[in-house]
């Protein structure tokens, strides 16, 4: 699957919690029994809120395929995060 590059927003300095109830709502997220997918989703969730950043995605190893491999995005559709793979002998990749 190509990938397109987003721009990189320079200058979007992480902006501190308004309240301790946003830090508490992430804390109950993370340490909720979510899975891991919905939890790395909720996380970048509120990183999103803090940057302004427009997509994201979080990216696991999958050390059966040796691949970078989708698990949550925000701003992503949820097709593209699980089509998203690299292969991580591919070194030539800024992600790899």
């Amino acid at each position: 699957m190509a990938r397109q590059r987003a721009p990189v927003r320079r200058g979007s300095p992480l902006q501190p919690a308004r309240d301790s109830g946003e830090r508490d709502s992430l804390a109950r997220a993370v340490r909720s029994d979510l899975g891991v997918a919905a939890c790395a989703h909720e996380v970048l969730r509120w990183l999103s809120s803090r940057t302004g950043a427009d997509a994201s995605l979080c990216l696991v190893v999958d050390p059966q395929t040796n691949q970078l491999v989708g698990l949550a995005g925000d701003g992503v559709p949820h097709s593209r995060v699980e089509a998203f793979a690299v292969d991580l002998d591919q070194k030539d990749d800024p992600l790899v």
